[in-house]
């Protein structure tokens, strides 16, 4: 029998991932815990810029909705990323592996820089970028919004006898772990595994309350499917 795997992530992200995990053999559970919402902002004139930096597909999304330019050339952080950033017609993109420290590495200082992304960001990639004399713009350009209560699908989800549940960010599982508990139910995770996208995110969660927690090898996709296979597999 498949493993069921609840996804929280946000649409159109969780029917990607969804489609995804059903061509690995998992049975995913749809339950988005976030709500994107655009910020109805406008951009500021692109001509003084070297290159976009997008650090979410959400926010390649968002832009694509606010500007026809494709011109400039992409840093995006990960593989899917990068792929949205195709999608939309982006033709010169690069990506760095989900690693922060190599996309800021990578920027140049005789360059400037627009990094978009939503009102809540891990860390502070323009902050941490100007640190070294690089000139990098910060715009928030849509909002990821959490929802009032865990969705139906997740209720129903933690009555299985086990499973397994895959979290992409630390606010993610800080949600996750408010509402399960506001609604009874967070004493239900000791019954399932966790799949985090790194250890910073694990660390947000406490070992008590599950199975297990595994991280992915890598902060993508491909890291993320391989720890699911490995808990599906070995159910550590």
């Amino acid at each position: 029998m498949a493993m069921p795997v609840l996804i929280l992530r946000p649409q159109p992200g969780a029917d990607e991932m969804a489609a995804q995990l059903t061509r690995e053999g998992f049975a995913p559970v749809l339950a988005p815990i976030f709500e994107i919402s655009t910020l109805g902002i406008s951009l500021p004139p692109l001509s003084g810029f070297s290159a976009l930096i997008f650090t979410s597909a959400n926010g390649v999304r968002q832009f694509a909705q606010l500007s026809s330019a494709r011109n400039l050339p992409v840093l995006a952080i990960g593989p899917r990323t990068a792929q949205s950033a195709r999608d939309a017609g982006f033709i010169e993109v690069q990506h760095f592996a989900g690693d922060r420290a190599k996309l800021i590495t990578a920027l140049q200082r005789d360059a400037s820089y627009l990094h978009l992304h939503g009102s809540h960001q891990a860390g502070d990639l323009s902050a941490e970028a100007e640190k070294s004399g690089i000139i990098c713009q910060s715009l928030a350009i849509y909002r990821s919004q959490a929802i009032d209560s865990l969705p139906a699908a997740a209720c129903d989800f933690l009555q299985k006898p086990d499973g397994i549940i895959t979290f992409f960010s630390a606010r993610a599982a800080q949600v996750f772990n408010a509402l399960a508990n506001n609604q009874g139910l967070l004493d239900h995770t000791k019954r399932f595994y966790a799949v985090t996208i790194s250890s910073s995110v694990a660390d947000n969660l406490n070992p008590r309350q599950w199975k297990a927690i595994s991280n992915a090898s890598t902060p993508d996709m491909a890291g993320i499917i391989s720890a699911l296979r490995h808990v599906s597999e070995n159910k550590v």
